[in-house]
């Protein structure tokens, strides 16, 4: 196991000579079997070698978990730290769910080791669990190549090993190590992955399941980063600049494969963005939506920046003042929040959309704020969106009446201007919830309702 490591080390260039080695050591086997591993090869491949555990404050046996990982550490003579983070107030105060934060917190101490190389212990069942995580999530041909060996300053030198092997390793060295219960508990959706499907998987499908998946990540990956020199090219000789504009030619963009299409289009976005975070496929779909549409038309995106169809181009940048948009589909994310752009007369404002999902309890007092709403989960049909009116879009007023959107703004006279700055809550072209003005009643919680979907919109006037 120890050449097989290496072997995967040197193929994608993991270290160096001379390099810092920091490994992320939580006690548990796989991340006990690294430190052994880096251990015997740090003399060999020459470098030096730490490690940090990290005290998430989580759970009761969260301090003797770090006295192990202390006493292990002062066995085998490798220098140690121990970082203590709280989980449970930064969720609090930045209104994530516990794995987010910890997620958030442990890369946060990470960060604090400049220019070391950060060895963390995913294997290959843990890369089959992310692809198949991301793959019900519908996150795309990168979600699907999975984790990479190499990211940044981050390695995972047992991306090429199972858990059965690590198991069988730890049993062969006699090594000890600490359970984390948490592990087993399937109220966590990686856990339900890791516990009940990929056993099944290989019990009842194929036996190797998991490293089927990780070696097909591994072939995903090696497609992406070829398609990605591809786009590279293609904007190269396409996309042009334009002031602070990235324009591309309508005719151009129309003729490409869909593929190409999107891939360029990300690339314009990301380019004009200086960043990839918050990016998503429904942006790029939004942008790729203004083709079908006249001349001048546009919409707001991420990081306070417009597309518009300006005559025969279509191009990304920084607005005008005193402009409007409508207003980009964005999925939102259940749980959690998502950030929407809006613009008016050249201004930018920036309001969250919070989500929950609970069991209902029918003595349960239903929200009547103006921004908090409770709907019927288990009513809504798709992943609902926060948007601009769409031509076509309705709600039901009551148990049996639907009515078009564009007659309500006209009943309740909202000025024809402010129409698209409006922003809906959408399942398809059903709408949800008009906020500061009503939901569909089809949506509203009743005796029968299972499950909730709390909906809270942050910022803006409502919330001074």
């Amino acid at each position: 196991m120890i050449t097989k490591v290496k072997k995967y080390m040197e193929k994608h260039h993991m270290v160096r000579a001379l390099d810092q080695v920091v490994v992320g050591l939580s006690g548990g086997a796989d991340s006990v079997c690294l430190l052994f591993l880096l251990q015997r090869l740090s003399k060999e491949m020459d470098f030096s070698l730490e490690a940090v555990h990290i005290n998430h404050n989580l759970r009761k046996e969260a301090s003797a978990e770090a006295e192990f990982v202390k006493d292990l550490c002062q066995k085998w003579e490798i220098p140690c730290k121990i970082a203590e983070v709280h989980v449970r107030e930064y969720a609090a105060s930045k209104h994530l769910c516990l794995e987010e934060a910890a997620r958030a917190l442990r890369y946060q101490v990470f960060e604090q080791y400049k220019g070391a190389k950060i060895a963390l212990a995913h294997h290959e069942n843990d890369q089959a669990e992310t692809v198949l995580f991301h793959l019900f999530r519908g996150s795309g041909i990168r979600g699907l190549g999975g984790m990479r060996p190499v990211r940044d300053c981050y390695i995972r030198p047992l991306l090429c090993v199972g858990k059965e092997e690590i198991l069988a390793f730890m049993e062969e060295n006699r090594l000890e190590f600490v359970t984390d219960e948490s592990n087993f508990d399937t109220a966590y959706a990686r856990n339900k992955i890791r516990q009940d499907m990929l056993p099944a998987a290989e019990r009842e499908i194929c036996e190797g399941s998991a490293a089927h998946i990780a070696q097909s990540a591994e072939l995903i990956r090696e497609a992406v980063d070829f398609l990605d020199e591809l786009v590279k090219e293609e904007c190269r000789l396409v996309v042009k600049r334009d002031n602070n504009w990235y324009c591309i030619d309508k005719k151009q963009l129309e003729g490409m494969h869909p593929y190409l299409k999107s891939a360029v289009v990300y690339e314009m976005l990301a380019e004009a963005c200086g960043k990839r975070r918050d990016l998503s496929r429904a942006h790029v779909e939004s942008i790729l939506g203004l083709l079908k549409g006249q001349s001048g038309r546009r919409i707001v995106l991420p990081y306070g920046l417009w597309a518009e169809l300006d005559q025969h181009r279509l191009r990304i940048g920084k607005p005008p003042a005193r402009e409007k948009a409508v207003i980009a589909e964005i999925p939102l994310n259940l749980p959690g929040e998502t950030k929407i752009e809006e613009a008016v007369e050249g201004a930018f404002s920036v309001k969250t959309v919070r989500c929950r999902i609970f069991p209902y309890k029918k003595e349960a007092s239903i929200s009547n704020k103006t921004y908090t709403k409770w709907f019927d989960y288990d009513k809504i049909n798709s992943c609902p969106t926060v948007r601009s009116r769409h031509g076509g879009d309705y709600f039901y007023f009551d148990g049996a009446h639907r009515k078009k959107l564009k007659d309500y703004f006209v009943d309740e006279k909202v000025p024809v201007g402010m129409r698209d700055q409006i922003l809906v809550i959408a399942d398809g072209s059903h709408i949800i919830w008009i906020p500061g003005f009503r939901i569909s009643a089809y949506y509203k919680v009743t005796e029968d309702t299972k499950q909730v979907l709390e909906v809270t919109i942050l910022g803006g006037k409502e919330n001074e």
